[in-house]
């Protein structure tokens, strides 16, 4: 391949970004993956313990799933914004 052929061949993907080679996966699916499983992790999270009087909630573990659960938030709004950025730039 020539220099020539391949400076076209980088206008040709720089004027289409509908183009295949720009199909990969992007930071706001990444993004909005990992907050999804962080929520579902926090949402299934067990916040009992074993005591001699049965089964109690721990605030501690309670509190845990809390964080849990807005961390992931956290992220997963963050891919919300980043993909309605790139849905703005593509148009």
């Amino acid at each position: 391949m020539t220099v020539l052929q391949y400076q076209t061949y980088v206008e040709g993907i720089r004027n289409n970004p509908h183009s295949s080679h720009n199909k990969g996966i992007s930071l706001s699916t990444v993004l909005m993956a990992i907050g999804g499983i962080i929520i579902i992790h926090g949402c299934v999270m067990d916040t009992t313990i074993l005591t001699s009087s049965g089964s109690v909630h721990n605030i501690g573990f309670i509190n845990e799933q809390n964080k849990q659960i807005q961390i992931g938030g956290i992220f997963f709004l963050a891919g919300i914004i980043l993909y309605g950025f790139e849905q703005k730039k593509v148009k």
